[in-house]
């Protein structure tokens, strides 16, 4: 599912400002962070 919107963003970063595509990765990074934090634990 990450991997599908990594690829519509892909398709899509020539259309948005840097400081927004930056902002889209951290987002997405943190969110994979997330889950697996959420599976280690739990």
């Amino acid at each position: 599912m990450i991997s599908d919107c990594f690829y519509v963003f892909k398709s899509f970063s020539p259309a948005i400002r840097p400081e927004e595509s930056f902002f889209v990765l951290h987002l997405s990074a943190g969110n994979k962070l997330e889950s697996k934090w959420e599976r280690g634990t739990g």
